[in-house]
């Protein structure tokens, strides 16, 4: 039978942010409503038919993209253990990061908002360039009953969300290619502090007084890159920072800094071990920022 819950944040992947007690809890945090619940991996990071895509003939392929994951992921637990035992990282582990971090940020619900808004764009001015010059479109439309000179106001043209998934997942290649470029170190959290992940993990940050409208890019000389990969580690990257360690040590306020990219960062959900007082908060001053009440 075909699974029509399609995860965009791989349950291998939340399951490195859950609680060890309970086992197996996720809590995740909303910032459509500013509230916090009790979750799984299973039940996060998911949407029906998120990796879909019509077909020309009108029927929907709820699989192909779906097991295209499926190898990645399967990699992915290696990747893990490595990091959750501090080892050093192989050729091929590190590979394996490029492309997550890569698939990640090409899949997350925010960068398919974008792509898919503008691919109706698209669609709406070409439909309406038709309906005002084609001679031939404007009388097909009067048999079927619609005034001319109002069916682009009256209809609107939609791309489907497989088809922005699709022109989204051709920049993976060369996204992992510039994350490979980048130096990069693993930094670990003090013992009872906690990195919190999101639906779109990947975050570029370039602090203020380096900031201009040309700014904020993957390849930006300045821009800084923090990838959650665990409640303990957090994977960094900088173009010109040198590492100490693969692995390095670092302290309550730094995790705070990455948990606040994080949730600005978020497309709508924000995940983590435990209901956090802070992180509700910053869900909060998030929400607000996106100009919507919050009940207190």
């Amino acid at each position: 039978m075909t699974a029509i819950s399609h995860h965009h944040t791989p349950r291998v992947y939340l399951q490195r942010f859950t609680s060890r007690k309970p086992k197996n809890q996720l809590w995740e945090y909303d910032l459509t409503n500013g509230a916090a619940k009790q979750s799984t991996p299973v039940k996060s990071g998911c949407e029906d038919y998120y990796n879909s895509v019509v077909l020309t003939d009108g029927r929907r392929d709820d699989e192909t993209i779906e097991k295209a994951f499926h190898p990645l992921e399967n990699d992915l637990p290696k990747l893990f253990e490595a990091v959750r035992n501090r080892q050093e990282m192989t050729e091929e582990l590190w590979g394996v990061f490029f492309a997550f971090v890569a698939i990640q940020e090409a899949r997350c619900p925010s960068t398919l908002r974008t792509i898919h808004d503008f691919q109706r764009q698209i669609h709406q001015s070409g439909f309406e360039m038709v309906c005002n010059r084609s001679v031939e479109f404007r009388k097909k439309l009067t048999h079927a009953g619609v005034e001319p000179d109002r069916a682009a106001a009256e209809f609107e043209l939609q791309a489907s969300k497989g088809s922005a998934l699709l022109l989204s997942l051709q920049a993976i290649e060369e996204t992992a290619r510039i994350l490979s470029r980048l130096r990069w170190g693993f930094i670990c959290a003090p013992h009872g502090k906690f990195f919190f992940t999101s639906d779109r993990p990947m975050c570029r940050w370039v602090s203020r007084n380096k900031r201009t409208i040309y700014t904020g890019g993957l390849a930006d000389r300045d821009a800084e890159i923090t990838f959650p990969l665990s409640r303990a580690v957090c994977a960094c990257g900088h173009w010109t920072k040198s590492w100490p360690n693969t692995y390095n040590e670092t302290s309550f306020g730094m995790v705070d800094t990455i948990n606040r990219r994080t949730v600005w960062n978020a497309s709508q959900f924000i995940y983590g071990p435990r209901m956090d007082i802070h992180i509700m908060e910053l869900v909060k001053n998030r929400r607000r920022s996106r100009g919507m009440d919050v009940t207190r």
